[in-house]
């Protein structure tokens, strides 16, 4: 029957494919029983995790180049003693190149702060940013997106399709996130930041 072990032991956590697990058993001269009981082993963790698969796109998306349009939300995290935090979402939607990074707050200055320091200086300013209404935003972006040339579009809370990949992306992170706090027991500031960086 099939045996369930914690995902902190090393091959489950690297989240290695059972079938590598039993090759290299095989490779490594283990009984045939062993390589059997290797093949039926489950990620506790991701059993707990599972959710319904997302439906597929209607249409092929239309290809983009890196940094021509980025897409950026702040979402809501949680470590293990629920302490909620803020963090910043930016997703490149022609790569789906993803950094998120913590907010202190999610005041508009701090935002565009994080911003420039997590993307801007190392990417360059994007072509086209997409980004959730927030008035407060809006303004202390306007003077940024005049110098860089950028054009923003902002998402209302009934029209979240321009936002799409971004939401979607986030979505899979907190998934990821939620894994990643479970099973290595994140609390507090710094032990997030140091989960968020790695």
């Amino acid at each position: 029957s099939p045996r369930t072990l914690p995902t902190s032991r090393g091959w489950l956590l690297a989240q290695r494919t059972l079938e590598d697990l039993a090759r290299h058993l095989r490779l490594g001269g283990a009984k045939d029983e062993y390589i059997e009981a290797a093949k039926a082993l489950t990620c506790a963790t991701c059993q707990r995790q599972k959710y319904a698969a997302l439906p597929r796109p209607a249409k092929s998306p239309r290809r983009r180049n890196f940094n021509e349009t980025l897409g950026m939300d702040i979402i809501v995290i949680y470590d293990t003693k629920e302490t909620k935090y803020h963090a910043l979402s930016l997703v490149d939607e022609g790569t789906t190149y993803h950094v998120v990074t913590l907010l202190e707050n999610t005041k508009a200055p701090k935002v565009r702060d994080v911003m420039l320091a997590s993307w801007v200086h190392w990417a360059g300013p994007p072509e086209h940013l997409h980004y959730d209404t927030d008035a407060n935003i809006k303004a202390h972006f306007a003077e940024a997106f005049s110098l860089w040339g950028t054009r923003g579009t902002t998402a209302a809370g009934q029209e979240p399709w321009p936002q799409g990949a971004t939401e979607r992306h986030g979505g899979w992170w907190w998934e990821i996130w939620k894994k990643t706090v479970e099973d290595t027991h994140v609390s507090g500031k710094d032990e997030v930041m140091v989960a968020i960086s790695a």
